[in-house]
């Protein structure tokens, strides 16, 4: 389904076009918005349109909402009705139990599109537009960033592939661009090195990428910034995951599921890997083809950032 198509669903559901174009937005990318968000996309200074967009979520029942500190109000889309309109009616944005790390980077990553907006770029929503993007510049299935998740007493297996969510675009030169949301209350950056590793393999299989690190933090956003600049210009990363990954799907003889570029990666990692010692032989370090942009939020969250309500844990 287009952004185009989800627009008109949701003008089939009473919504205006501009209205119907937010919401598919904030929909998709966030789950949550804020009436600040809606005036800067509408470009509005009054509180006459974004008033009436909340009064229409909330009447229609598509959301719920919460006040904080300075009257913050936060609405969570929330409805079923609502996320089959975009056609993503079993989003995980629909769950009402949320911790404050998720709130605060969706909320963070809406601000982020938004910010930049009026630049010429195609964002990529669903997993399928991600995996396709990737794909069609070279990428391969193994070197995807795959998390295996397990629901239900059946502990039955579950994929997926870019499950953090972060904003994906394609930018107007083509390059394919991604994003890092760090989470106001974390004053590391470990979960940015760990996103970094998650990706190295996709990163590889790409001639050209970029990489946005998006803060509220300047102290951060500089930590970050160091480290991405030496780990693009030559970076090692534990090459163990995929080496038995790609031995696995050989001993079982999934050699189509593996594809010429599998098997070719699995012949490397071999020739990288010493059976006899059990350690991996030196490697001449590379460059990542990619680039590091780091973004500096200018929005105040210090009340998202010092209340967490009940409806959250």
């Amino acid at each position: 389904m287009t952004h185009e198509q989800r627009v008109r669903n949701l003008q089939r559901l009473g919504y205006s076009s501009q209205q119907g174009d937010f919401l598919a937005m904030a929909g998709m990318l966030s789950g949550f918005f804020m009436r600040r968000q809606y005036r800067a996309f509408a470009g509005s200074r009054g509180n006459g349109p974004a008033t009436r967009l909340a009064r229409r979520v909330l009447a229609s029942g598509h959301a719920w909402t919460r006040e904080f500190p300075g009257r913050l109000l936060l609405y969570q889309l929330c409805s079923r009705q609502f996320y089959r309109a975009l056609g993503e009616e079993d989003s995980p944005h629909r769950r009402r139990k949320r911790r404050m790390p998720y709130i605060q980077r969706r909320v963070f990553a809406l601000d982020f599109v938004l910010a930049h907006m009026k630049r010429q770029r195609r964002y990529l929503y669903t997993q399928d537009e991600k995996i396709d993007a990737c794909l069609s510049r070279g990428a391969h299935d193994l070197t995807l960033p795959w998390r295996a998740y397990q629901f239900g007493s059946a502990a039955k297996e579950h994929r997926r592939c870019f499950a953090d969510r972060f904003p994906m675009y394609v930018a107007q030169d083509g390059v394919l661009c991604f994003s890092f949301i760090h989470c106001a209350e974390e004053v590391a950056i470990e979960s940015f090195k760990t996103h970094l590793m998650h990706y190295e393999p996709l990163f590889r299989s790409l001639d050209r990428f970029r990489l946005w690190g998006v803060s509220t933090d300047r102290r951060v956003l500089e930590k970050m910034r160091v480290f991405a600049g030496d780990y693009l210009e030559g970076a090692e990363y534990d090459q163990r995951v995929e080496h038995y990954q790609l031995e696995k799907l050989f001993r079982q003889e999934r050699i189509a599921e593996m594809g010429q570029k599998g098997l070719d990666r699995l012949r490397d990692l071999r020739h990288a890997y010493s059976e006899r010692t059990g350690q991996w032989r030196p490697a001449e370090n590379k460059p990542l083809p990619g680039t590091f942009h780091p973004y500096l939020l200018r929005h105040s969250y210090k009340a998202l950032a010092t209340l967490i309500p009940h409806w959250w844990n």
